[in-house]
């Protein structure tokens, strides 16, 4: 199943990170692309790249195993465009 399609996820995540007055905030996929993603325990951390910017946010879910395929399908998209990433397809069990 597509990544933004697995209920109970949310994707795409809600960037955030501080802002300076009138800075635009990161919004969605377009124009970024995946950073990084960690399993801590119950959640993915997750981190994005809009032109040098930073944000972050996390994918909770509470099954354990379906987070552990999601952060591997997600490691294999480091770099990749977000959308991309969001179309892509998470095993099964």
């Amino acid at each position: 199943m597509q990544l933004r399609r697995i209920p109970g996820i949310k994707w795409p995540p809600d960037w955030g990170r501080p802002y300076a007055r009138g800075e635009k905030f990161e919004i969605g996929e377009d124009g970024g692309t995946l950073a990084g993603a960690k399993l801590k325990h119950d959640h993915i951390e997750l981190s994005a790249d809009f032109n040098g910017k930073q944000p972050r946010d996390v994918v909770r879910h509470k099954d354990i195993e379906l987070l552990k395929r999601i952060e591997e399908v997600l490691r294999t998209h480091v770099g990749r465009p977000l959308r991309e990433v969001g179309d892509s397809e998470v095993p099964d069990k």
